[in-house]
This record gives structure tokens, C-alpha cells and sequence, in this order.
């Protein structure tokens, strides 16, 4: 099961870190807001529901009574761990051999930041710490972090829903 897990996870995490990178490389170009949303939401949610859902159903013909929830909740976190860290890997890579996109979507963000405060009156020391929030989360260290904490919630919470799901199922037939 190792092996198959480990699979799973490498294949759907290189699919969402291509995602993540053409994410990236969309909001350089300053695609519109729908486009962006389409590679955020297939990143954080499609893609890990269908791995976690196909894995789960790959355990499940293989041995209908090993499938437990403990073991399904588990495995399916593992998965997600999997993923992110791929993605994180990806970002690695960009932040190494690419930090102009980084530097552009830094930038970016930035005149985002200035036009809210100026919108909102905040005062030039506010506006700084803003500023400096973004240049630190677009760090290797932060961004691992970000995204392995992210993964790990969100296969928590997706794994439990599907093993529920399928749990149920089996035991109605």
C-alpha cells in the first residue's frame, strides 16, 4: 500500500504543481481574477478530492476489509502530505531558477496592498508591515510550510468525508 500511496501522491502532486506554476506564471501576466480562480480551485480542491478519492478506491478493491476509517483518514493525510510537499518543491524550484516571477508577483501584490490602503487611510507604518508580510511569504521556508500545513488540513478534512462516504456505501451493500 506504501508503494501505491507514494504513486498517488507523486502523480496528482506533480499535477497540482504544475497548476501552481502556471498559477504563477498567469498572475505575472495579470490574468483576470476568473482565470486565477479556476488554478486555485482545481489546485486546493479538485485534484486532491479525485487523488484521494481514487486511491481510496484502489485500497478498497483491493481488500474491501481493510478499509477502515482510522486507516483511510490516515493514509488519505499521508496523501495530501505527499502532494503538497511536490508542490512545495515546484515553488522551490521557481524561488531558485525563476525569482523573477516571484519578484513580478511580489510587485504585483504590492500595488495591490497600496491601493487598499490608500482606500482605507492606513498609516505609512501599517502600509510597511504589509509590504514586509508579503516579501516573507514568498520564501522557501514560509512557502513549505504554507503548504504542507495547507495539504495536511485539507486531506484531513477531505479523506474523512470520502471514507464516509464509501464506508457507508459498503456496508448498504
Amino acid at each position: 500500500m506504501s508503494k501505491k500511496l507514494l504513486i498517488y501522491g507523486l502523480a496528482f502532486g506533480s499535477a497540482c504543481a504544475a497548476i501552481s506554476f502556471v498559477y504563477f506564471s498567469a498572475a505575472v501576466y495579470k490574468q483576470p481574477l476568473f482565470i486565477q480562480s479556476i488554478f486555485i480551485i482545481s489546485e486546493w480542491l479538485l485534484l486532491p478530492i479525485i487523488a484521494i478519492s481514487l486511491f481510496f478506491r484502489s485500497i478498497k478493491q483491493m481488500n474491501t476489509e481493510s478499509f477502515t476509517m482510522g486507516r483511510a483518514v490516515f493514509t488519505g493525510f499521508l496523501l495530501s502530505i505527499i502532494m503538497s510537499a511536490a508542490v512545495s518543491l515546484v515553488f522551490t524550484y521557481i524561488l531558485q531558477f525563476k525569482p523573477e516571477l516571484i519578484a513580478q508577483i511580489i510587485d504585483y501584490k504590492n500595488g495591490l496592498i497600496l491601493i487598499k490602503a490608500k482606500q482605507l487611510n492606513r498609516t505609512p507604518e501599517e502600509i510597511k508591515n504589509a509590504l514586509d508580510n508579503i516579501k516573507f511569504a514568498y520564501n522557501s521556508s514560509a512557502q513549505f510550510i504554507n503548504q504542507i500545513f495547507l495539504g495536511a488540513s485539507r486531506g484531513l478534512f477531505f479523506s474523512a468525508i470520502i471514507a464516509y462516504i464509501m464506508k457507508a456505501k459498503i456496508n448498504r451493500d
